[in-house]
């Protein structure tokens, strides 16, 4: 019965999830007060449901109930932190790259550069703070709206990597700031009239920094991840297990695979919104997708027939969506064998990558965020530089991720850093303790054994034992304090 109850919190947080939508008719923009918009929404929302599942899937029975109310408090994280500082970073200056009347209004983008550089060095928006009702149109709600599901994605991911590995209270605060400072400024800077999606103009990198289908909310969260993690590495709390090396187990196929069904059919509700990124035609790009799918599929399939002598279900389903990442990035030029190639070896080298990760780097990424979205991000954003604008692209495309990642990591790597040395400091000043501890028992041995022998101590020697049991008052009163 135990083992349902990750499952039943997911399920119901996806019902409190899908319910929102119709809650946001009324405020929402002409987009969602459509069928076909509001149905496009619900269906975003699939994606950090999926996600969830898929941790949950290949998390231990006393781990999964944790991992699976990461989801409801990142959905809490992210509608706050987005609505109290997030939209604004993010579209403050929205009106400076878009054509909607809509968005005329919203040109305050901090630019410190362009003085010095040229216009061009936007680095996050000043407008639209708490959602003020004064400067919320309706056209702003629907784009609020439409970057939620973005949002508590990109928060999740760190989430169900740390599980209950550090107290909530920090992993809450960590979710804050990425829905508040780090995912806006993501946004800002790839889509928002910010500084990378104007290299081209400004740098002269061909296209600019390429992102056809918002990978970049992927690498937001496997940065925050990687800096965690990092920061946790050398605590108990972050210790790697020491384990042969071998596949991870699925606790919960069928939930794991329905995870990665839900996160499929959500990714691709978000690559089809003209409200997220550039318009796709659907017949041009869902055929991609399900050729990077099935490749990604039979990829890894075949990688557990190599190992196991079977199927791995829980490589299988991480696989199915690391490869609808890889080939996002450039969706839009991506010829179709391409994509069924790229899904293939994602598929192959997925669980090369999380033992890299594992045992090279000695990071104890469970949920395996930094192998499936991490890596197929890295990778989908660098083949968008091989498929146009030669060597000045791939600069482009090496100054966007380069930032990104430190964007990422910056801020909760400082968090959990302090996080870390709160964890270590009460065990290193009781390691001290015992340490003086041992040595005066071993004095005390060493006095006794003398007097055994017929040595009295000398005056000196009174006089210094005295000292240390002065010294020792304070160890004394520290050992006695209970250890919280």
């Amino acid at each position: 019965m135990s083992d349902k109850r990750p499952l039943s919190v997911v399920l119901l947080s996806a019902l409190l999830l899908l319910a929102a939508a119709p809650a946001a008719r009324a405020a929402a923009g002409p987009d969602l007060r459509t069928q076909a918009g509001l149905t496009s929404y619900s269906l975003a929302w699939l994606l950090p449901l999926g996600v969830a599942l898929l941790a949950v899937g290949v998390s231990q029975p006393s781990r999964a109930h944790q991992v699976a109310t990461s989801l409801p408090l990142a959905l809490a994280a992210a509608c706050g932190g987005y609505a109290l500082s997030g939209f604004a970073f993010h579209f403050g200056g929205l009106g400076l790259v878009s054509a909607d009347p809509a968005f005329g209004a919203w040109l305050a983008e901090w630019s410190p550069l362009d003085l010095v550089l040229g216009d061009g060095w936007g680095l996050l928006g000043l407008r639209g703070f708490a959602l003020r009702d004064d400067v919320m149109s309706p056209a702003a709600w629907n784009l609020f709206l439409t970057e939620l599901p973005l949002v508590t994605t990109a928060v999740l991911l760190p989430l169900v990597a740390l599980d209950e590995r550090v107290p909530r209270l920090p992993a809450l605060a960590m979710a804050f700031l990425v829905a508040a400072l780090v995912y806006p400024l993501m946004g800002n800077w790839v889509r928002g009239g910010g500084w990378l999606m104007h290299l081209g103009q400004t740098l002269g990198l061909a296209q600019g920094y390429r992102d056809d289908g918002l990978v970049s909310l992927h690498l937001v969260g496997a940065g925050a991840t990687l800096a965690a993690l990092v920061a946790l590495r050398r605590t108990a709390l972050g210790r790697p297990r020491i384990t042969e090396p071998e596949l991870p187990p699925a606790y919960l196929p069928l939930g794991l695979l329905t995870g990665a069904l839900l996160a499929t059919i959500g990714w691709c509700s978000v690559l089809l919104n003209p409200s997220v990124g550039p318009a796709l035609d659907p017949l041009a790009a869902l055929p991609r997708l399900l050729a990077a799918l099935s490749g990604s599929v039979l990829g890894a399939s075949f990688y557990g027939w190599l190992v196991r002598g079977k199927p791995d279900a829980a490589l299988t389903g991480r696989a199915m969506f690391a490869g609808l990442v890889v080939v996002s990035a450039a969706i839009g030029s991506l010829p179709l064998w391409m994509a069924a190639l790229m899904g293939a070896a994602t598929g192959l080298l997925l669980a090369p990558a999380m033992y890299v990760v594992e045992q090279g780097l000695g990071l104890d990424d469970r949920a395996a965020v930094l192998s499936v979205h991490g890596l197929a991000a890295v990778a989908g954003l660098l083949l968008a530089a091989a498929l146009g604008g030669g060597l000045r692209q791939l600069y482009a495309q090496l100054v966007g991720v380069g930032s990104l990642l430190v964007l990422a990591a910056l801020v909760p790597w400082m968090l959990f850093a302090l996080v870390a040395r709160a964890f270590a400091l009460p065990t290193a000043v009781a390691e001290a303790v015992r340490a003086r501890a041992a040595s005066r028992a071993e004095a005390r041995h060493a006095r006794a054994q003398a007097r055994l022998r017929g040595q009295a101590p000398t005056l000196w020697q009174r006089l210094h034992r005295a000292y240390r049991r002065r010294a020792a008052e304070a160890a004394r009163r520290l050992m006695a304090r209970p250890n919280r």
